[in-house]
């Protein structure tokens, strides 16, 4: 099976091309090309972005916070594809179809910049793992200088377990 990342890297990237060639479709006023391409998008989104959307917002909050934060992502989401929806016809008629859609695979490949550089790989991860990937890099607490070389196990342990502990107060 192929994790998240790269299904939605190959997304984009797929996204953007077949947009990319609708585009040249279009203006080349080829039907059967347009066709193509418009079902080449369609396919690549809806085996890609469309469903990984959905399982990544399973993974990223924690299960108090789920239903909150994952209602609230998914209303953004349909909110930005209605304006999307709204401006692109007054789109076209500003820049033309080749420039729309040009516009949209340019998106596309920012998405995938975006996927690229802060998401990391969620398949066979844990919950709890994922959400540590996912969680606000902070500064570690400053730990007081101690006077022998190295410490022992069990300040070892303790220190693991503290870290523990803040780790899980920080995702509840």
């Amino acid at each position: 099976a192929v994790g998240r990342r790269p299904l939605l890297l190959a997304g984009a990237l797929g996204s953007s091309a077949a947009l990319g060639a609708l585009a040249t479709a279009i203006s080349a006023g080829s039907l059967a090309a347009t066709i193509a391409a418009l079902a080449a998008f369609m396919l690549v989104y809806a085996v890609s972005l469309a469903p990984i959307f959905f399982v990544l917002l399973s993974e990223l909050f924690s299960d108090d916070a789920k239903p909150l934060a994952a209602g609230l992502a998914t209303a953004l989401t349909f909110a930005a594809g209605a304006l999307v929806d709204s401006f692109f016809l007054s789109l076209v008629d500003a820049i033309g179809h080749s420039g729309a859609l040009g516009l949209l695979a340019a998106v596309c490949l920012v998405g995938g910049a975006a996927v690229l550089w802060m998401l990391p790989e969620t398949k066979g991860k844990s919950l709890l793992e994922v959400q540590r990937l996912m969680a606000p890099r902070r500064a570690p607490p400053a730990q007081p200088l101690r006077q022998s070389a190295g410490a022992s196990d069990e300040e070892e342990e303790a220190a693991e377990e503290d870290e523990n502990e803040e780790t899980r107060r920080m995702l509840v």
